[in-house]
């Protein structure tokens, strides 16, 4: 028998390294209370970063009077080796990390990339500017203006935590100083949301922004009361000047701002120390398929991604989450087809995979949702339609929800 199960596993790797380029990262999870953080690479980098992004929630928590549903799921984050990555992944150099959603949940994709320096932008500030935009727009009542969105995020990216879990709060956002001393905007396209081109300077000016008005005694009070005119449905520019009076005279303010000492602030009582993540390494499948699943998700290379994913499902029938990303790619490309029969085909090959996913793993919640995804198509393709079949293809939905 162990002779038996020794072969097993022989023959079990053999697929594994045939189907997986030799070069591929070994990839893990780490679990904490709010996040499972999917990386490579240093295990204490990543640990050092649910940490401390498990201190800023609570802080960022405490701040704004958001409340903490224990019964939310954990946010899905991937850290990619570096910028650059990042932004090839989004098709955008520029772009660092983003937050995004849809049918399959929300996420943030950052990097791992340590800053050199103060005038870097590094790991830690990328996931704190993009997790705070999920805080916003999770729990933030109104829609605000783009330079108040991404002037907030930048606010909070600077929050700095000493080992005992003390936070500076406040800090200049120094990765934006050569831009800001470099070039100017306009306070009124500021406000209007013109960043054009130039998003870095539209995220430095946007941060010196909120930065002054959350500080300056003289202006206490403002940014408050701006915030409330556009909640009424005031336009941004409009708000601004009955705000914060004279837009010129605020930008004169604001450029000496800049040139002087910022100041911020420091905590003596330190945070509480949240429990240690638990690691969770990935199986060289699971590994070889990250890239994958977002090669599909997000840089919508579903085709190039199917003819992968069919690999490594076919060779190891028994991984679940091998057969549902193939279901979901295949999903994803029968949506965009115009050629009917490929269609068909497609989404056939999306059922076949899904059901196999189930089968193997009931309790998947991505597969119940595109079950309840693909049984719901059904039902639009055919004559009759009685409640009945809609009740039993939303019990799907209801299904993944529950999971």
């Amino acid at each position: 028998m162990k002779k038996f199960l020794r072969s097993i596993a022989f023959g079990t790797s053999i697929l594994v390294s045939a189907t997986t380029p030799a070069s591929a990262e070994s990839w893990y999870k780490l679990n904490s209370r709010h996040f499972v953080l999917h990386s490579a690479g240093s295990v204490e980098l990543a640990t050092k970063l649910s940490n401390d992004l498990e201190r800023f929630d609570f802080l960022v928590r405490q701040m704004f009077g958001i409340p903490d549903d224990p019964n939310a799921m954990p946010l899905p984050i991937y850290l990619l080796p570096n910028k650059a990555a990042v932004g090839a992944l989004y098709k955008v150099p520029e772009v660092a990390g983003f937050f995004s959603h849809d049918i399959e949940g929300r996420f943030i994709v950052s990097h791992r990339e340590v800053a050199m320096s103060e005038l870097e932008l590094g790991a830690q500030a990328t996931l704190f500017h993009e997790y705070a935009h999920f805080l916003m727009f999770r729990n933030f009542r109104f829609a605000y203006p783009s330079w108040y969105v991404e002037g907030f995020a930048e606010y909070l990216s600077t929050v700095e935590f000493d080992s005992q879990g003390r936070f500076d709060l406040g800090r200049p956002a120094r990765h934006r100083a050569w831009t800001l001393a470099r070039d100017d905007m306009p306070l009124t396209e500021v406000l209007a949301g013109k960043q054009g081109r130039n998003s870095d300077l539209f995220y430095g000016k946007s941060w010196l922004l909120v930065h002054f008005l959350s500080t300056s005694e003289e202006r206490k009070g403002q940014l408050g009361n701006y915030l409330s005119l556009v909640a009424g449905g005031m336009p941004p520019d409009e708000a601004g000047t009955a705000a914060f009076g004279d837009l010129k005279k605020l930008d004169r303010e604001l450029d000496k701002y800049m040139r002087g000492s910022i100041k911020f602030s420091r905590s003596a009582t330190p945070l509480p120390q949240p429990a240690a993540p638990a690691l969770e390494r990935l199986s060289p499948v699971d590994s070889a398929i990250v890239p994958l699943h977002l090669m599909r998700f997000i840089d919508k290379r579903e085709e190039e991604a199917l003819g992968e994913l069919h690999q490594i499902a076919l060779a190891i029938p028994q991984s679940a989450n091998a057969a549902y990303e193939v279901a979901r790619a295949a999903q994803a490309l029968a949506n965009n087809t115009e050629d009917t029969a490929k269609e068909i085909a497609l989404w056939n090959e999306a059922e076949k995979f899904n059901e196999l996913a189930l089968k193997l793993a009931p309790w998947m919640a991505r597969a119940n949702l595109l079950k309840g995804e693909i049984e719901m198509h059904r039902l639009g393709n055919v004559s009759i339609r009685t409640p009945e079949r809609w009740t039993a293809a939303r019990g799907w939905v209801n299904k993944a929800s529950d999971a």
